[in-house]
């Protein structure tokens, strides 16, 4: 058997056939890698597009929405809209024939990185913004309780003491707070 197989090697017209293969591979391989870096490249670029919709509607990013939607992971769609926003153009890409969407996600994008549209899918609601208030007056109401103890402790309650000016500045943005939250039903 060994002796079919190179007597075959030896032929002209065995090797020509497996180099026109190796070609057909190599191409078709190309091919089908370029393929998806410009599909993903439309998906960034239309994404992009429609940006200041999904800010209209409320939502500071669309990716996990549009990631759910599309049966895909909201890292892809992110690495999505990086690569069209890095690369607006395919023509300035610089990359051969073997690059693949792993290699420009790992060599041409920054790290999952907040320079993508998304990092949170839903619009921000009344709930959340009640825990943030509530939060922001518990730790004035903390670090007051902690400046003041200091400022005790020393018994130094002369202007210009350090302590003292904190406990003064802290009251100002509690009082701050209090006006800017004044109706908010908690």
């Amino acid at each position: 058997m060994n002796e079919i197989v190179t007597n075959l090697d030896a032929q002209e017209w065995y090797t020509a056939l497996i180099e026109e293969l190796q070609a057909c591979i190599v191409e078709t391989s190309f091919t089908s890698r370029m393929a998806i870096i410009e599909g993903k490249h439309f998906i960034g670029k239309e994404i992009l597009k429609h940006e200041d919709k999904f800010t209209q509607s409320g939502y500071l990013k669309a990716s996990e929405q549009i990631a759910s939607s599309l049966g895909k992971s909201q890292r892809d769609i992110e690495q999505c809209i990086q690569f069209a926003r890095k690369y607006p153009d395919l023509d300035l890409l610089p990359v051969g024939k073997n690059y693949s969407w792993h290699m420009v996600t790992q060599e041409l994008l920054p790290e999952h990185s907040q320079d993508t549209l998304e990092s949170k899918s839903k619009p921000i609601t009344k709930a959340d913004l009640l825990l943030i208030l509530v939060n922001v007056k518990a730790l004035l109401r903390h670090e007051y309780s902690e400046a003041q103890q200091r400022l005790v402790e020393s018994g130094n309650f002369v202007d210009g003491n350090p302590d003292s000016d904190k406990v003064k500045f802290i009251q100002y943005l509690q009082d701050q707070f209090d006006k800017l939250t004044e109706g908010v039903k908690w």
